[in-house]
Protein backbone atom coordinates (compact mmCIF):
# COMPACT_ATOMS: atom_id res chain seq x y z
CA UNK A 1 0.00 0.00 0.00
CA UNK A 2 2.95 2.39 -0.91
CA UNK A 3 0.48 5.23 -2.66
CA UNK A 4 1.10 8.36 -1.96
CA UNK A 5 -2.88 9.89 -1.56
CA UNK A 6 -3.25 6.89 1.31
CA UNK A 7 -0.61 8.95 3.00
CA UNK A 8 -2.18 12.19 2.65
CA UNK A 9 -5.51 10.41 3.81
CA UNK A 10 -4.11 8.40 6.56
CA UNK A 11 -2.48 11.93 7.99
CA UNK A 12 -5.88 13.67 7.59
CA UNK A 13 -7.83 11.18 9.27
CA UNK A 14 -5.47 11.31 12.41
CA UNK A 15 -5.48 14.83 11.90
CA UNK A 16 -9.08 15.43 11.76
CA UNK A 17 -9.45 12.88 15.27
CA UNK A 18 -6.97 15.09 16.67
CA UNK A 19 -9.17 18.21 15.63
CA UNK A 20 -12.38 16.44 17.34
CA UNK A 21 -9.92 16.04 20.94
CA UNK A 22 -9.12 19.78 20.67
CA UNK A 23 -12.67 20.80 20.60
CA UNK A 24 -13.44 18.74 23.61
CA UNK A 25 -10.50 20.30 25.53
CA UNK A 26 -11.63 23.27 24.51
CA UNK A 27 -15.08 22.13 25.63
CA UNK A 28 -13.97 21.68 28.82
CA UNK A 29 -11.26 23.99 29.37
CA UNK A 30 -13.46 26.94 28.79
CA UNK A 31 -11.36 27.69 26.05
CA UNK A 32 -13.46 29.81 22.99
CA UNK A 33 -10.28 30.06 20.52
CA UNK A 34 -9.16 26.67 21.01
CA UNK A 35 -12.81 25.42 20.25
CA UNK A 36 -13.68 27.78 17.22
CA UNK A 37 -9.99 26.69 15.91
CA UNK A 38 -10.86 23.07 15.94
CA UNK A 39 -14.63 23.69 14.70
CA UNK A 40 -13.05 25.32 11.91
CA UNK A 41 -10.47 22.95 11.02
CA UNK A 42 -12.99 19.79 10.68
CA UNK A 43 -15.01 21.06 8.14
CA UNK A 44 -11.89 21.63 6.02
CA UNK A 45 -10.25 18.46 6.46
CA UNK A 46 -12.79 16.36 6.42
CA UNK A 47 -13.87 17.08 3.03
CA UNK A 48 -10.02 16.67 1.77
CA UNK A 49 -9.13 13.91 3.17
CA UNK A 50 -12.29 12.16 1.95
CA UNK A 51 -10.81 13.30 -1.56
CA UNK A 52 -7.40 11.84 -0.89
CA UNK A 53 -8.60 8.52 0.51
CA UNK A 54 -11.26 8.01 -2.97
CA UNK A 55 -8.66 8.86 -5.23
CA UNK A 56 -6.26 6.15 -3.31
CA UNK A 57 -9.18 3.82 -3.81
CA UNK A 58 -9.58 4.53 -7.45
CA UNK A 59 -5.44 3.48 -7.40
CA UNK A 60 -6.43 0.53 -5.25
CA UNK A 61 -9.29 -1.17 -7.43
CA UNK A 62 -6.68 -1.37 -10.49
CA UNK A 63 -3.41 -2.63 -8.72
CA UNK A 64 -4.60 -3.49 -5.05
CA UNK A 65 -8.04 -4.87 -6.11
CA UNK A 66 -8.25 -7.38 -2.63
CA UNK A 67 -7.51 -4.65 -0.33
CA UNK A 68 -9.98 -2.22 -2.18
CA UNK A 69 -12.78 -5.25 -2.23
CA UNK A 70 -12.08 -5.41 1.23
CA UNK A 71 -12.29 -2.22 1.91
CA UNK A 72 -16.12 -1.56 -0.11
CA UNK A 73 -17.61 -5.17 0.78
CA UNK A 74 -15.38 -7.34 3.25
CA UNK A 75 -14.16 -8.24 6.24
CA UNK A 76 -12.56 -4.41 6.50
CA UNK A 77 -16.03 -2.54 4.82
CA UNK A 78 -18.01 -1.52 8.36
CA UNK A 79 -14.60 0.18 9.91
CA UNK A 80 -14.46 2.13 6.81
CA UNK A 81 -17.98 3.13 6.43
CA UNK A 82 -18.12 4.00 9.64
CA UNK A 83 -14.78 5.95 9.13
CA UNK A 84 -16.30 7.56 6.31
CA UNK A 85 -19.70 8.45 7.96
CA UNK A 86 -17.60 9.98 10.44
CA UNK A 87 -15.43 12.25 8.46
CA UNK A 88 -18.78 13.39 6.51
CA UNK A 89 -21.20 13.91 9.44
CA UNK A 90 -17.99 15.61 11.88
CA UNK A 91 -17.55 18.28 9.06
CA UNK A 92 -21.93 18.88 9.18
CA UNK A 93 -21.64 19.10 12.87
CA UNK A 94 -18.82 21.28 13.35
CA UNK A 95 -20.37 23.53 10.91
CA UNK A 96 -23.31 23.21 12.83
CA UNK A 97 -21.92 24.18 16.02
CA UNK A 98 -19.80 27.29 14.09
CA UNK A 99 -23.25 28.46 13.20
CA UNK A 100 -24.31 28.91 17.19
CA UNK A 101 -21.41 30.69 17.85
CA UNK A 102 -20.91 34.74 18.06
CA UNK A 103 -17.99 34.21 15.48
CA UNK A 104 -19.43 35.46 11.87
CA UNK A 105 -15.59 35.02 10.41
CA UNK A 106 -15.81 31.34 11.05
CA UNK A 107 -19.28 30.60 10.35
CA UNK A 108 -18.79 32.19 6.95
CA UNK A 109 -15.29 30.74 6.57
CA UNK A 110 -16.76 27.29 7.29
CA UNK A 111 -19.75 27.22 5.13
CA UNK A 112 -17.72 27.76 2.16
CA UNK A 113 -15.00 25.70 2.38
CA UNK A 114 -17.68 22.95 3.20
CA UNK A 115 -20.06 23.94 0.49
CA UNK A 116 -17.38 24.04 -1.91
CA UNK A 117 -16.17 20.13 -0.63
CA UNK A 118 -19.10 19.20 -3.07
CA UNK A 119 -16.14 18.68 -5.67
CA UNK A 120 -14.27 16.70 -4.30
CA UNK A 121 -16.82 14.45 -3.01
CA UNK A 122 -18.43 14.76 -6.84
CA UNK A 123 -15.09 13.27 -8.10
CA UNK A 124 -14.96 10.08 -5.81
CA UNK A 125 -15.72 6.82 -7.24
CA UNK A 126 -16.72 4.59 -4.28
CA UNK A 127 -20.29 4.00 -2.43
CA UNK A 128 -21.43 7.53 -1.25
CA UNK A 129 -23.15 6.43 1.66
CA UNK A 130 -26.39 8.08 0.14
CA UNK A 131 -29.47 6.40 0.06
CA UNK A 132 -31.12 6.37 -3.62
CA UNK A 133 -34.20 5.08 -4.75
CA UNK A 134 -34.87 2.17 -7.17
CA UNK A 135 -35.61 3.14 -10.58
CA UNK A 136 -33.72 6.54 -10.17
CA UNK A 137 -30.74 7.65 -12.39
CA UNK A 138 -28.06 6.89 -9.56
CA UNK A 139 -25.41 8.72 -10.82
CA UNK A 140 -27.25 12.16 -11.27
CA UNK A 141 -29.35 11.33 -8.06
CA UNK A 142 -26.03 10.64 -5.88
CA UNK A 143 -24.60 13.97 -7.02
CA UNK A 144 -27.57 15.90 -6.70
CA UNK A 145 -27.88 14.35 -2.86
CA UNK A 146 -24.22 15.65 -2.06
CA UNK A 147 -24.78 18.61 -3.81
CA UNK A 148 -27.88 19.52 -1.59
CA UNK A 149 -26.19 18.09 1.47
CA UNK A 150 -22.94 19.82 1.02
CA UNK A 151 -24.33 23.13 -0.32
CA UNK A 152 -27.41 23.13 1.46
CA UNK A 153 -26.03 21.95 4.64
CA UNK A 154 -23.85 24.84 4.59
CA UNK A 155 -26.24 27.56 3.62
CA UNK A 156 -28.75 26.46 6.26
CA UNK A 157 -26.28 26.31 8.79
CA UNK A 158 -25.67 30.19 7.29
CA UNK A 159 -29.19 30.66 7.65
CA UNK A 160 -29.44 29.61 11.77
CA UNK A 161 -26.70 31.93 12.09
CA UNK A 162 -28.20 34.73 10.59
CA UNK A 163 -31.76 34.54 12.18
CA UNK A 164 -31.97 31.38 14.54
CA UNK A 165 -29.24 31.50 16.64
CA UNK A 166 -30.71 33.35 19.58
CA UNK A 167 -33.39 30.61 20.09
CA UNK A 168 -31.14 27.59 19.00
CA UNK A 169 -28.15 29.16 22.18
CA UNK A 170 -29.33 26.52 24.55
CA UNK A 171 -27.43 23.80 22.21
CA UNK A 172 -24.40 25.58 21.56
CA UNK A 173 -23.35 22.47 24.33
CA UNK A 174 -24.05 19.57 23.48
CA UNK A 175 -24.08 19.86 19.59
CA UNK A 176 -20.23 21.35 20.22
CA UNK A 177 -19.22 18.37 22.38
CA UNK A 178 -21.50 15.53 19.22
CA UNK A 179 -19.16 18.05 17.12
CA UNK A 180 -15.94 16.76 18.99
CA UNK A 181 -17.17 13.43 19.52
CA UNK A 182 -18.31 11.90 15.55
CA UNK A 183 -14.96 13.29 14.23
CA UNK A 184 -13.26 10.74 16.36
CA UNK A 185 -14.62 7.91 13.93
CA UNK A 186 -12.02 9.56 11.64
CA UNK A 187 -9.74 7.02 12.99
CA UNK A 188 -10.99 4.16 11.99
CA UNK A 189 -10.65 4.70 8.02
CA UNK A 190 -6.51 4.14 9.00
CA UNK A 191 -7.36 1.18 10.33
CA UNK A 192 -9.54 0.01 8.06
CA UNK A 193 -6.77 0.09 5.65
CA UNK A 194 -4.29 -1.75 7.70
CA UNK A 195 -6.58 -4.14 8.51
CA UNK A 196 -7.40 -4.69 4.80
CA UNK A 197 -3.98 -5.43 4.20
CA UNK A 198 -3.41 -8.16 6.42
CA UNK A 199 -3.56 -11.20 5.21
CA UNK A 200 -7.70 -13.61 5.96
CA UNK A 201 -7.54 -16.78 7.62
CA UNK A 202 -9.64 -18.26 4.98
CA UNK A 203 -9.33 -21.96 6.32
CA UNK A 204 -11.57 -21.00 9.35
CA UNK A 205 -13.97 -19.51 7.49
CA UNK A 206 -17.41 -21.26 5.70
CA UNK A 207 -17.78 -20.99 2.61
CA UNK A 208 -20.05 -18.03 2.01
CA UNK A 209 -18.03 -16.17 4.83
CA UNK A 210 -14.65 -16.63 2.69
CA UNK A 211 -16.36 -14.90 -0.71
CA UNK A 212 -18.05 -11.93 1.45
CA UNK A 213 -14.85 -11.63 3.69
CA UNK A 214 -12.70 -11.10 0.46
CA UNK A 215 -15.12 -8.86 -0.57
CA UNK A 216 -16.22 -10.29 -3.82
CA UNK A 217 -19.45 -9.45 -3.45
CA UNK A 218 -18.29 -5.42 -4.35
CA UNK A 219 -18.56 -6.11 -7.86
CA UNK A 220 -20.55 -9.42 -7.73
CA UNK A 221 -23.89 -10.77 -6.50
CA UNK A 222 -24.46 -13.63 -4.95
CA UNK A 223 -28.44 -14.73 -4.94
CA UNK A 224 -29.57 -10.85 -5.53
CA UNK A 225 -27.06 -9.54 -3.08
CA UNK A 226 -24.06 -7.34 -3.20
CA UNK A 227 -23.31 -5.17 -6.21
CA UNK A 228 -23.71 -6.77 -9.88
CA UNK A 229 -21.68 -4.39 -11.53
CA UNK A 230 -18.97 -5.03 -13.27
CA UNK A 231 -18.74 -8.67 -12.11
CA UNK A 232 -22.54 -9.90 -12.48
CA UNK A 233 -23.49 -13.22 -10.07
CA UNK A 234 -21.41 -15.26 -9.11
CA UNK A 235 -23.78 -17.70 -10.03
CA UNK A 236 -22.07 -18.01 -13.54
CA UNK A 237 -19.09 -20.01 -12.27
CA UNK A 238 -21.41 -22.99 -12.48
CA UNK A 239 -21.18 -23.23 -16.51
CA UNK A 240 -17.63 -22.95 -15.81
CA UNK A 241 -14.69 -25.62 -15.49
CA UNK A 242 -13.01 -26.21 -12.06
CA UNK A 243 -9.22 -25.62 -13.96
CA UNK A 244 -10.08 -22.67 -16.05
CA UNK A 245 -11.25 -20.95 -13.07
CA UNK A 246 -8.48 -21.76 -11.25
CA UNK A 247 -6.69 -20.10 -13.85
CA UNK A 248 -8.41 -17.61 -14.22
CA UNK A 249 -7.84 -16.47 -9.88
CA UNK A 250 -4.31 -16.90 -10.77
CA UNK A 251 -4.01 -14.32 -13.61
CA UNK A 252 -7.12 -12.21 -13.58
CA UNK A 253 -5.35 -10.02 -15.89
CA UNK A 254 -7.90 -8.32 -18.77
CA UNK A 255 -5.96 -10.82 -21.13
CA UNK A 256 -5.77 -13.83 -19.35
CA UNK A 257 -9.84 -13.16 -19.01
CA UNK A 258 -9.73 -12.81 -22.54
CA UNK A 259 -7.72 -15.97 -23.20
CA UNK A 260 -9.55 -18.15 -21.01
CA UNK A 261 -13.11 -17.31 -22.53
CA UNK A 262 -14.47 -15.69 -19.42
CA UNK A 263 -15.51 -12.56 -21.40
CA UNK A 264 -14.88 -11.07 -24.82
CA UNK A 265 -14.40 -8.24 -23.81
CA UNK A 266 -13.06 -7.94 -19.90
CA UNK A 267 -12.66 -4.48 -17.93
CA UNK A 268 -10.08 -5.94 -16.48
CA UNK A 269 -11.04 -4.69 -12.88
CA UNK A 270 -10.09 -7.75 -11.52
CA UNK A 271 -6.20 -7.29 -12.75
CA UNK A 272 -5.33 -6.58 -9.30
CA UNK A 273 -5.86 -9.51 -7.50
CA UNK A 274 -3.19 -11.38 -6.65
CA UNK A 275 -3.84 -14.78 -4.28
CA UNK A 276 -1.57 -16.80 -3.61
CA UNK A 277 -2.04 -20.77 -4.39
CA UNK A 278 -3.63 -21.74 -1.29
CA UNK A 279 -5.58 -18.81 -0.97
CA UNK A 280 -6.78 -19.67 -4.49
CA UNK A 281 -7.20 -23.44 -3.47
CA UNK A 282 -9.49 -22.34 -0.80
CA UNK A 283 -11.93 -19.65 -2.83
CA UNK A 284 -12.07 -22.84 -5.45
CA UNK A 285 -13.29 -25.10 -2.23
CA UNK A 286 -15.96 -22.20 -1.54
CA UNK A 287 -17.07 -21.78 -5.39
CA UNK A 288 -17.29 -25.61 -5.28
CA UNK A 289 -19.38 -25.58 -2.21
CA UNK A 290 -21.45 -22.54 -3.36
CA UNK A 291 -21.94 -23.56 -7.13
CA UNK A 292 -22.10 -26.65 -9.11
CA UNK A 293 -18.56 -25.80 -11.04
CA UNK A 294 -18.08 -28.00 -13.55
CA UNK A 295 -15.32 -30.77 -13.67
CA UNK A 296 -12.04 -29.95 -15.10
CA UNK A 297 -11.43 -29.59 -19.06
CA UNK A 298 -10.06 -32.57 -20.51
CA UNK A 299 -8.26 -30.32 -22.93
CA UNK A 300 -6.84 -28.18 -20.35
CA UNK A 301 -7.79 -24.42 -18.90
CA UNK A 302 -8.92 -22.20 -22.17
CA UNK A 303 -10.23 -24.83 -24.42
CA UNK A 304 -13.91 -24.86 -22.84
CA UNK A 305 -15.49 -24.24 -26.10
CA UNK A 306 -12.95 -26.64 -28.27
CA UNK A 307 -14.36 -29.39 -25.83
CA UNK A 308 -17.70 -28.88 -26.42
CA UNK A 309 -16.99 -28.47 -30.40
CA UNK A 310 -15.55 -31.68 -30.31
CA UNK A 311 -18.19 -33.26 -28.25
CA UNK A 312 -20.92 -31.47 -30.26
CA UNK A 313 -19.02 -32.32 -33.92
CA UNK A 314 -18.10 -35.98 -32.62
CA UNK A 315 -14.80 -35.61 -33.69
CA UNK A 316 -13.58 -38.26 -32.16
CA UNK A 317 -15.86 -40.81 -34.17
CA UNK A 318 -14.27 -40.19 -37.01
CA UNK A 319 -10.60 -39.20 -35.63
CA UNK A 320 -8.53 -40.01 -32.53
CA UNK A 321 -6.73 -37.84 -30.30
CA UNK A 322 -3.76 -38.89 -27.78
CA UNK A 323 -4.82 -42.42 -29.09
CA UNK A 324 -8.34 -41.93 -27.75
CA UNK A 325 -11.52 -41.90 -30.39
CA UNK A 326 -11.85 -43.79 -33.68
CA UNK A 327 -10.72 -47.18 -34.06
CA UNK A 328 -7.29 -47.67 -35.93
CA UNK A 329 -7.17 -44.36 -36.53
CA UNK A 330 -10.34 -43.55 -37.75
CA UNK A 331 -10.72 -42.55 -41.34
CA UNK A 332 -9.13 -38.44 -40.29
CA UNK A 333 -6.51 -39.83 -38.50
CA UNK A 334 -4.81 -38.73 -35.46
CA UNK A 335 -5.94 -34.73 -34.78
CA UNK A 336 -2.57 -34.48 -33.84
CA UNK A 337 -1.48 -34.58 -37.65
CA UNK A 338 -3.55 -30.63 -37.92
CA UNK A 339 -0.62 -29.06 -36.24
CA UNK A 340 1.75 -29.17 -39.33
CA UNK A 341 -0.52 -27.07 -41.07
CA UNK A 342 -0.41 -23.18 -40.18
CA UNK A 343 -3.15 -21.84 -38.42
CA UNK A 344 -4.26 -19.42 -41.64
CA UNK A 345 -5.02 -22.59 -43.27
CA UNK A 346 -6.54 -24.75 -40.42
CA UNK A 347 -8.98 -21.40 -39.95
CA UNK A 348 -9.68 -21.50 -43.24
CA UNK A 349 -10.45 -25.51 -43.66
CA UNK A 350 -12.74 -25.20 -40.69
CA UNK A 351 -15.02 -22.86 -42.06
CA UNK A 352 -15.37 -24.79 -44.99
CA UNK A 353 -14.72 -28.46 -44.58
CA UNK A 354 -15.40 -29.52 -47.76
CA UNK A 355 -13.79 -32.01 -50.17
CA UNK A 356 -12.85 -29.34 -52.86
CA UNK A 357 -11.67 -27.08 -50.22
CA UNK A 358 -9.22 -30.01 -48.69
CA UNK A 359 -7.64 -30.82 -52.04
CA UNK A 360 -7.32 -26.41 -52.91
CA UNK A 361 -4.91 -26.12 -49.30
CA UNK A 362 -3.39 -29.46 -49.83
CA UNK A 363 -4.82 -30.85 -46.75
CA UNK A 364 -5.60 -34.27 -48.74
CA UNK A 365 -5.54 -35.32 -52.14
CA UNK A 366 -8.39 -37.63 -52.10
CA UNK A 367 -10.47 -36.29 -49.59
CA UNK A 368 -13.98 -37.97 -48.50
CA UNK A 369 -15.68 -34.88 -48.09
CA UNK A 370 -17.23 -36.16 -44.78
CA UNK A 371 -16.82 -33.02 -42.62
CA UNK A 372 -18.60 -30.69 -45.25
CA UNK A 373 -21.96 -30.18 -43.00
CA UNK A 374 -19.40 -29.16 -39.83
CA UNK A 375 -18.70 -26.01 -41.18
CA UNK A 376 -17.70 -24.09 -37.88
CA UNK A 377 -18.27 -20.05 -37.60
CA UNK A 378 -15.07 -17.60 -37.83
CA UNK A 379 -14.67 -17.18 -33.83
CA UNK A 380 -14.80 -21.47 -33.29
CA UNK A 381 -12.52 -21.88 -36.34
CA UNK A 382 -9.90 -19.32 -34.96
CA UNK A 383 -10.05 -21.12 -31.50
CA UNK A 384 -10.20 -24.61 -32.55
CA UNK A 385 -7.37 -23.64 -35.16
CA UNK A 386 -4.96 -22.42 -31.95
CA UNK A 387 -5.93 -25.65 -29.90
CA UNK A 388 -4.74 -27.54 -32.86
CA UNK A 389 -1.44 -26.26 -33.36
CA UNK A 390 -0.76 -26.89 -29.53
CA UNK A 391 -0.94 -30.79 -30.52
CA UNK A 392 2.05 -30.46 -32.55
CA UNK A 393 4.49 -28.45 -29.07
CA UNK A 394 6.48 -30.30 -27.26
CA UNK A 395 5.21 -31.80 -23.71
CA UNK A 396 6.32 -29.36 -20.71
CA UNK A 397 9.06 -30.48 -18.91
CA UNK A 398 6.98 -31.79 -15.38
Amino acid sequence: MNNLFFGIALAGAILFSVCGLLVLWALFRGNPRGRQVGLLLIPLIGPMTLGAMWIAQVQFRATETLIWARLMSGDASTLWALGSLGLIAGSGLALGALSLQDKAKGIFLGAIAYALSWYVVYLHPTPHYVPIPPGVDRDLADDLAWFVLMAGGAAFCVLVYLKFQPYLKMFEYPVTFIAGVIPLLGILMPASCLMASQPLDLAALDARARIESLGCLSCHTIGGVGYPDPGEGLESVASRKEDTLRAFLLDSSAGNTKRLGIREEPSGDMAGLRLTEEQVDFVMEALKTLFPVQPPSQLGPRWERVETVLAEKTCLACHTLKGQGAPDGGIGGPLENSAQFSEEVLVEWLMEPSAAKAVELKIRETPMGAMVSFALPVDLAKEVAAWLKTLGEPPANP
